[in-house]
């Protein structure tokens, strides 16, 4: 049984592409990571950092972003090849991740992986 099945047609539906454009959910590389998302607060956590490490070690902002970024999406990458079929993933495999937080994985409407804090569900 499909959801509009037991609910009925949705009242309004609010889709990651207009999510993305309010600012909710963020791109990770679109290049590197196809339809893959932070949502805000993973993103600002990530840009913290890139931030603290471009001042320390003088390298371009982005080369920081990369930094982070790639080996936290490799990992996401990973737990969500392990865990195939999951829509939601919560589990611990993505303790000790470079935002000193626990991660949640979701599938996206764009056929990619938003990553998020617990909270941000």
């Amino acid at each position: 049984m499909d959801m509009t099945e037991f609910y009925g047609e949705p009242i309004s539906v609010y889709t990651d592409e207009q999510a993305i454009e309010d600012g909710c959910l963020v791109v990770v590389d679109e290049e590197r990571f196809p339809n893959c998302l932070f949502t805000r607060a993973v993103h600002a956590v990530i840009m913290e950092k890139v931030g603290y490490l471009s001042r320390r070690d003088g390298i371009t902002q982005k080369r920081a972003y990369l930094q982070i970024a790639m080996p936290l999406m490799m990992d996401v990458v990973m737990v969500a090849r392990k865990n195939p079929g999951k829509s939601l993933y919560t589990g611990d495999d993505l303790n000790g991740n470079v935002t000193g937080k626990k991660l949640s994985l979701a599938m996206n409407g764009l056929g990619g992986i938003t990553v998020m804090f617990p909270e941000d569900r």
